[in-house]
C-alpha cells in the first residue's frame, strides 16, 4: 500500500524560499508555485516537477502527462511568458 500523504514532505527540502506547496485531494494533486521573478519561477517549477517525478518513480507510479495542466497568473500589465517544463517520458 502506498501513502501519498508523504509526497508534500519531499518538496520543501528542494527549494530554499518555500515558494511552493502541494495540495492533495482524493486522487488529485495540485502544486502551487509562486515567485515574482519568472526565471526563479521556472527553475522552481522544474525542481518541484523533477522531485515529484522521482517520488512517483520510486513508488512504482507514473505521471500521466496527458492529464497535466498549468495556469499562469500574471498582472494585467505583464507579458505572458512561455514556461519550459523539462520532462522525460
Amino acid at each position: 500500500m502506498i501513502y501519498v500523504n508523504d509526497l508534500p514532505s519531499t518538496i520543501p527540502h528542494t527549494l530554499s524560499n518555500d515558494s511552493s506547496s502541494i495540495i492533495l485531494f482524493a486522487n488529485d494533486t495540485s502544486v502551487i508555485i509562486s515567485d515574482p521573478c519568472f526565471m526563479n519561477f521556472e527553475r522552481d517549477l522544474n525542481i518541484v516537477f523533477k522531485t515529484m517525478k522521482k517520488w512517483f518513480n520510486s513508488n512504482l507510479l507514473l505521471l500521466n502527462f496527458d492529464k497535466m495542466y498549468y495556469m499562469q497568473f500574471i498582472a494585467k500589465n505583464k507579458f505572458l511568458n512561455k514556461i519550459n517544463v523539462e520532462h522525460e517520458n
